[in-house]
């Protein structure tokens, strides 16, 4: 399964329709059907009930649409977060401390609880 299949898939259960999701992507009606046949067949389960002119989702391809749009939802803001880390280059943090010690265990903590990447800079301030 990959994003494109749920994708598709989302569009189709939302439009009921597999010609309409077929002309906005610009591909055939047959192909989007078949993509939608193959995630069927992939997760062993009937999604869509197939009537002569409509379909409509099973209970199971109900819970599957509110799924695969909540993980969508997710990589989509996923992603913006990492190209907004990546337009923003390394985070940096500044950090004050009173004396030697605390600045090793500030800045081993620091490091210890993030995975970004962090570039700590500490200051020792005699005040």
């Amino acid at each position: 399964m990959d994003l494109n299949q749920m994708r598709v898939f989302l569009q189709v259960a939302q439009q009921e329709s597999f010609d309409k999701v077929a002309q906005k992507n610009y591909v055939s009606q047959r192909a989007v059907s078949q993509l939608v046949k193959r995630l069927e067949n992939e997760v062993n389960v009937k999604l869509f009930c197939r009537k002569s002119n409509s379909i409509s989702l099973t209970p199971a391809g109900v819970f599957f649409a509110q799924r695969v749009e909540e993980y969508l939802n997710s990589i989509g803001s996923t992603i913006n977060v990492m190209k907004r880390i990546d337009r923003e280059g390394d985070l940096n943090l500044k950090v004050g401390y009173f004396s030697i010690f605390d600045g090793v265990l500030m800045r081993d903590l620091i490091l210890s609880y993030t995975r970004a990447k962090v570039n700590p800079t500490i200051h020792f301030s005699t005040i």
